[in-house]
């Protein structure tokens, strides 16, 4: 019944479906078709973008402390999280409170490491 709507008339309630991946996979399934079919508007959201890394260090910890970032490591930081902003953030943030002054890229690596990453 939820997925029934008739598109002439008001709408009494929206569904927000929110989830991993593996949530459009689950609405694939045949039986979630009437479902899938009348989900009005998608929104995908995803990582950042490669050019997008350095300004989002330059927002989430000052021009300074992302400046103490080596270029040589923001390719491994970017594909070993994912482009996943709370990852990079924790990662950097770790870095960043272990050191003073410019962090070794191996500093960045380890961090990597003890995540998990």
């Amino acid at each position: 019944m939820l997925a029934e709507s008739h598109l002439g008339i008001a709408q009494l309630f929206s569904v927000v479906l929110s989830g991993l991946p593996q949530l459009l996979a689950a609405l694939d399934v045949p039986a979630l078709f009437p479902l899938k079919r009348r989900i009005g508007l998608r929104r995908t959201l995803a990582g950042l973008r490669r050019d997008e890394l350095e300004p989002f260090l330059g927002h989430r910890f000052g021009t300074a402390d992302a400046g103490r970032v080596p270029s040589a490591v923001l390719d491994e930081l970017f594909e070993r999280t994912q482009a996943t902003p709370a990852l990079i953030d924790s990662v950097v943030r770790k870095a960043l409170a272990a050191k003073q002054g410019p962090i070794d890229p191996e500093e960045i690596r380890a961090t990597l490491d003890v995540n998990g990453l």
